[in-house]
C-alpha cells in the first residue's frame, strides 16, 4: 500500500461515563471524547506533523460540544468549483484551521483569512434575530456537515445554509464582493390566498418594504437586516425577512435583494411562502411567524402606496458581442469620459441627457415620475454597473425601474430602436381573460396618446393612466419615449410595443416591455407616483341638422370570431413566433392606415378596419382584436374575429387578394317591422346602392366602402347601410391600366419623369407575372432582361388572376320572381370570381 493510513482511536463518554454514541443523541448528551493518534504499522512513509495535527485538532473540535435546546434547521449546501485540492496540500492545513477559528468566533458574523500562501477564506453570518447561544450551534454544525461531505473535502469552495445561518469557504478572497452565485430556491407549495391577486400585491410590497429598511439598517461592517408583517386580510398576515452580508456596501446590498426578488417573482408568487438565498444575501416570506419578533415601526396611514425608489432597481442589461474595444485604446477612454459626463448631469431637472465624448455616445432618460435625487442616484448605479459588467462593449444599454442608460460607438440620437427589447411579466394570470383585455387594450392605447401629445422636441414624452377594473381594483400603466424622438416617432415605437405585449404578458396582472427608445408597463398595483392627469377630452355630439352621424367606437364592439379546428400548432412551435410577430406588426401599423396586410415568415395577416372608422379607434379595435385571438384561438393556425369597427385575420396560407366567403357571421335584429313588403324592396335597393357606392369608392384610392341613408315612407326613421370590401390592390391596378388612367396607380410624391417610366415599366412587368394563363407569365430570367434592357419591347399584359368582373345588378319589382332571374347579365359565379386552376410554372 503506497497511501499513508492514520489510525485515529476515538472514546467518547457519555455524562455517565459510559462508552455511547446514538446519532439522534447528539443533540441532548454532554460528551467527553479523547482522541490517540498514531501510523499504521504498515505505513514507513512521513507524515507531516501540521497535516496529523490538522486532523487531530478538527475532530477535537467536533467531539467537544454542548448541547442546545434549539434544534439547527439544515436547508441545503453547493461545493462545487472549477478547483479541487490534494489532500496532503497547504490549502488543506489552511481551511481546517479556517473552520475551527469560525466556530471559535461569537460574533453574529465573521469573516476571516487562514495562512498567507494557499490562503483560505471563509465567513459566517447568522440570521438576525437568531440569539447568540444558537447561531454557534448552528455554525459548529454547518463546519461539522462541511468538512464531513466528501465532494466539499475535494473543493476550494463551499457555502452551507442554514434556516439559522450560512457559512461560506473559498481559495479566493470574497469579502465585501456581491455574489448571487450558487443560488438555493425553496417554497411552499401550497396555495396562498383564496384572493391571489392580493396576496401577491401584499407579498410585493412587504418585501420592497423589507429590502428597503435592511439596506438602510446601517453603513458597511453593521447588520443589514430586516423583519416586516404586513395584513392581508382580517386573519392573514405576510411575514417577511431580508439579510445581507455585513461587508457589503448599502448600493451592493441594494442590487443584491432586488435580484433576489425577481427571483421570488419567478419562483414563489401565489404561493403561502418561499425563500431565495445567495451567498451574500437572502429573502424569506411566510404566512406565518418564523422569526423572532421585534416591534416593527408603524406603516404610514395614507391610503397611496408610497413609492421611493431611494435605491434603484435594477432589471437587465445588454452588452453587444459583435462591437468589442480592447484594453487601454481610444474608445476605452472615451467611454470612462461619457460615463462620468452622464452621472455628472443626473442632477438638478435634468431627467434626460444625452452627450457625446470624441467616438462614444450615450444618454441616460430618468423615468418621468422619479424625483431628482432618485433619479441621480439610478444613473450613478447605472454607470458603474454598465462598465463593470461590458468590460470590453463598444454598444451597452442597461435598464432600471427608474432610469435606462446606454451608449454606442455610433449616433443613435433622435432616432427611434426597437431592439434589443426585454420583457418582464408577472406570471398569475387574470380570472376574466375577455374583459381585462379589453380594457388593457384601451388602457394602453389612452396612455400612449398621453405620452405622445404634441410637445416640441426635447420636452418629456411621459403618460399614465389609471382604469377602473372594479370597485376594488384599478389597472395602471405608463408609457414614455426618449424626449429627443418626435412625436411621430414616438408614437411608432410605443405602437410597436403594444404589439410586443403579445410576445410577452397577454393575460398576465402585470407586465412590461422596454426598448431603447420607449417602453411600456401596466400592472394591477401603483408602481408610480400618482401626479394629476388632464381631464378626458369629451366629443360633442353633431348638431341636429347634420346629414352624417359620427360614430366613436371609444370601446371596440366584439361580434363574432372562427377559429380554424383542422388546423392546428403545437406550443413552441415556429408558427406560435410567427403569429405573435405578425400581430405585432398589424398593432404596430394600426394607426396609420384603415388596411394593412403583411406576411411573417408562414403566417399571413390583415385587418381592415369600418370606413368610417377613425384612425385612433382603428388601432384600439385591431390590438383588441388581435390579442381576443390569442386568447380565443390559442392553437389555430387559421382565424378571423369581427367587431363593429374592424376585422382581423390571419391563416398559414396566403389569402390576399383573394375573395372567400366563408366562415362568416350573421346578426340580426329579431324586430320584425310592419310593412314588410315595403320594406324589402326598399331594403334590395338601398343594398343595391350601397354596393355601387362602395364599388365607386375605389376610383379615389383603395377603401371600399359605402354609406346610405333611405327615407322610409311611413316611418320616423330612415334605414341605413354601409358595405364594405377588403382592397384588391391587383385588380385595382388592373382596372386602371386597362382604362389608361396611369397616373391613378402612383404614388402622388411621384412627379420626376424618370421616376415615373422606371414604375410604370415595373407595374406592367408586375401585372405580367399574375395573368391568367400561367404559360403567359415571364420567368425570373426574361424578368431580369426586362428590367436589365430597355430596347426590349414588352407584351401588353392580359387580366390577371381573381380579377372581378364588376358589380351584378339586382332586379327589384316583382314579387313573384324566382332565385333563378334575381340576377341579370351574370356571366361569373355568385362572388364574382373567375375559376381559376393553379399550374406549376
Amino acid at each position: 500500500m503506497g497511501g499513508r493510513v492514520v489510525i485515529l482511536t476515538i472514546l467518547c463518554l457519555d455524562s455517565s461515563g459510559n462508552q455511547y454514541y446514538d446519532e439522534k443523541a447528539e443533540k441532548k448528551q454532554k460528551w467527553l471524547c479523547t482522541i490517540h493518534a498514531s501510523k499504521s504499522p504498515d505505513d514507513k512513509s512521513n507524515m507531516s506533523p501540521l497535516i496529523l495535527l490538522s486532523h487531530i485538532s478538527l475532530l477535537t473540535l467536533l467531539c467537544f460540544f454542548a448541547a442546545a435546546d434549539a434544534v439547527v434547521n439544515y436547508l441545503h449546501h453547493n461545493c462545487t468549483s472549477n478547483t479541487t485540492f490534494n489532500s496532503n496540500d497547504a490549502y488543506r492545513f489552511n481551511l481546517n484551521t479556517l473552520l475551527y477559528s469560525l466556530t471559535s468566533a461569537t460574533a453574529e458574523f465573521y469573516n476571516t483569512t487562514a495562512g498567507n500562501t494557499d490562503a483560505a477564506y471563509g465567513l459566517f453570518m447568522c440570521r438576525g434575530d437568531v440569539p447568540n447561544q444558537l447561531c454557534r450551534e448552528c455554525v459548529s454544525n454547518a463546519t461539522n456537515r462541511l468538512t464531513s461531505d466528501s465532494e466539499c473535502l475535494r473543493n476550494q469552495g463551499g457555502v452551507i445554509w442554514y434556516d439559522e445561518c450560512l457559512v461560506r469557504f473559498s481559495d479566493r478572497s470574497f469579502f465585501s464582493a456581491l455574489d448571487v452565485r450558487p443560488k438555493f430556491v425553496m417554497q411552499n407549495d401550497s396555495r396562498g390566498s383564496n384572493d391571489e391577486e392580493s396576496l401577491n400585491r401584499v407579498v410585493a410590497k412587504t418585501m420592497n418594504d423589507t429590502v428597503v429598511e435592511a439596506v438602510r439598517s446601517g453603513p458597511q461592517g453593521t447588520k443589514k437586516f430586516a423583519m416586516r408583517e404586513e395584513k392581508l386580510s382580517e386573519s392573514e398576515w405576510v411575514y417577511s425577512v431580508a439579510q445581507c452580508t455585513p461587508d457589503l456596501s448599502e448600493q451592493d446590498c441594494n442590487t443584491c435583494l432586488r435580484d433576489v426578488v425577481g427571483d421570488i417573482f419567478g419562483c414563489c408568487l401565489g404561493k403561502q411562502g418561499g425563500r431565495v438565498l445567495y451567498p451574500s444575501c437572502n429573502i424569506r416570506y411566510e404566512l406565518y411567524p418564523f422569526y423572532n419578533a421585534q416591534p416593527q415601526p408603524p406603516s404610514p396611514s395614507s391610503s397611496v402606496i408610497p413609492i421611493k425608489a431611494a435605491y434603484p432597481t435594477y432589471l437587465y442589461h445588454n452588452c453587444s458581442i459583435h462591437k468589442n474595444f480592447t484594453a487601454n485604446s481610444p474608445f476605452q477612454l472615451d467611454r470612462t469620459t461619457l460615463l462620468s459626463s452622464l452621472a455628472s448631469n443626473a442632477t438638478g431637472n435634468t431627467e434626460f441627457y444625452n452627450t457625446t465624448a470624441d467616438t462614444a455616445y450615450g444618454l441616460f432618460m430618468c423615468r418621468g415620475d422619479v424625483n431628482r435625487t432618485d433619479c441621480h442616484q439610478c444613473v450613478v448605479d447605472a454607470t458603474q454597473r454598465i462598465s463593470a459588467e461590458c468590460r470590453s462593449s463598444k454598444e451597452a444599454i442597461i435598464w432600471y425601474d427608474e432610469c435606462m442608460l446606454r451608449y454606442s460607438n455610433r449616433s443613435f440620437f433622435s432616432t427611434f430602436d426597437t431592439r434589443p427589447r426585454l420583457g418582464l411579466l408577472m406570471t398569475s394570470n387574470v380570472s376574466d381573460q375577455e374583459g381585462f383585455i379589453q380594457l388593457l387594450a384601451k388602457s394602453l392605447i389612452d396612455v400612449v396618446s398621453e405620452a405622445i401629445k404634441a410637445r416640441p422636441v426635447g420636452t418629456k414624452n411621459f403618460g399614465t393612466k389609471e382604469a377602473n377594473i372594479s370597485g376594488f381594483e384599478s389597472l395602471y400603466s405608463l408609457a414614455q419615449c426618449t424626449p429627443d424622438l418626435s412625436s411621430e416617432d414616438c408614437d411608432r415605437c410605443l405602437r410597436i410595443l403594444i404589439g410586443d405585449i403579445t410576445w410577452c404578458c397577454l393575460g398576465k396582472q402585470g407586465g412590461r416591455v422596454l426598448y431603447p427608445s420607449c417602453n411600456i408597463r401596466y400592472e394591477l398595483y401603483p408602481f408610480y407616483n400618482a401626479q394629476p392627469q388632464p381631464p378626458d377630452v369629451v366629443v360633442e355630439p353633431p348638431s341636429p341638422s347634420s346629414s352624417v352621424i359620427s360614430i366613436k367606437a371609444a370601446d371596440p364592439t366584439y361580434l363574432y370570431h372562427n377559429c380554424s379546428t383542422h388546423k392546428n400548432f403545437t406550443a413552441k412551435s415556429p408558427f406560435e413566433s410567427d403569429r405573435t410577430n405578425l400581430f405585432s406588426s398589424l398593432a404596430s401599423n394600426a394607426g396609420n392606415t384603415t388596411f394593412y396586410n403583411t406576411t411573417v415568415a408562414a403566417a399571413y395577416g390583415l385587418f381592415m378596419c369600418r370606413g368610417d372608422v377613425t384612425l385612433q379607434d382603428c388601432r384600439q379595435c385591431v390590438v383588441d382584436a388581435s390579442w381576443q385571438l390569442i386568447a380565443k384561438c390559442p392553437f389555430s393556425m387559421e382565424a378571423i374575429i369581427w367587431y363593429d369597427e374592424c376585422t382581423l385575420r390571419y391563416s398559414y396560407r396566403s389569402f390576399f387578394s383573394t375573395v372567400d366567403t366563408r366562415p362568416r357571421g350573421a346578426l340580426l335584429d329579431k324586430t320584425f317591422v310592419s310593412d314588410q313588403e315595403g320594406f324589402d324592396k326598399l331594403l334590395a335597393k338601398t343594398l343595391n346602392d350601397v354596393v355601387n357606392e362602395a364599388i365607386k369608392s375605389r376610383a379615389g384610392g383603395t377603401k371600399n366602402f359605402g354609406t346610405i341613408q333611405a327615407n322610409m315612407s311611413g316611418f320616423q326613421t330612415a334605414l341605413y347601410s354601409v358595405a364594405q370590401c377588403t382592397p384588391d390592390l391587383s385588380s385595382e391596378a388592373w382596372k386602371q391600366w386597362r382604362d389608361e388612367k396611369l397616373s391613378e396607380i402612383l404614388d402622388s410624391n411621384i412627379r420626376e419623369v424618370g421616376s415615373y417610366d422606371e414604375v410604370i415599366k415595373c407595374i406592367r412587368i408586375g401585372l405580367l407575372c399574375v395573368q391568367e394563363n400561367p404559360k403567359a407569365r415571364p420567368s425570373m430570367a426574361t424578368v431580369v432582361s426586362y428590367l436589365s434592357n430597355d430596347s426590349i419591347q414588352l407584351p401588353n399584359p392580359q387580366e390577371p388572376a381573381f380579377f372581378m368582373h364588376g358589380r351584378m345588378e339586382l332586379t327589384i319589382g316583382k314579387k313573384e320572381s324566382t332565385s333563378s332571374d334575381q340576377y341579370t347579365n351574370n356571366p361569373c359565379s355568385v362572388n364574382e370570381m373567375s375559376i381559376t386552376k393553379f399550374f406549376p410554372r
